[in-house]
């Protein structure tokens, strides 16, 4: 049970000179039960789920910014947010950056994903159709 115990602790550690020494000192299982051997697969895939949620959902939060990024100077944010979601610049910045409100990181339902990319589409038509005469 201390071996359990001990590994409870040390997962949370995954990536730290601690968790490799323990590893490392750790060596093989064959002194441990089926039911510690067991146990401590139970915490390792439980840590690894919750490791894998927190990379999916950063990497959900980076990659509508990355995808503008080489864009944003000249989207225009502020007309967007107000003609197409009757929200403030700030609102739409939240989104675009995964920023933290409250507690919780601020995402694009699906259908304002569809909205913005909708957005995006008519104002580069808008912009492109233009033409000035002398």
């Amino acid at each position: 049970m201390e071996n359990i115990k001990n590994f409870e602790k040390l997962i949370k550690k995954i990536g730290t000179p601690e968790f490799d020494k323990f590893l490392n000192d750790f060596g093989n299982t064959e002194h441990l039960t089926d039911g510690e051997r067991k146990q401590m697969q139970e915490i390792f895939t439980k840590h690894w789920e919750m490791t894998k949620t927190k990379v999916d959902t950063a990497l959900k939060r980076s990659s509508i910014k990355t995808q503008l990024q080489e864009n944003a100077e000249i989207i225009p944010f502020a007309y967007i947010a107000r003609k197409y979601f009757k929200k403030s610049r700030p609102w739409l910045y939240q989104r675009i950056n995964g920023s933290i409100v409250n507690g919780k990181p601020c995402r694009f339902k699906e259908e304002e994903v569809e909205i913005f990319n909708k957005a995006l589409k008519e104002v580069g038509q808008r912009i492109g159709s233009l033409s000035v005469y002398a």
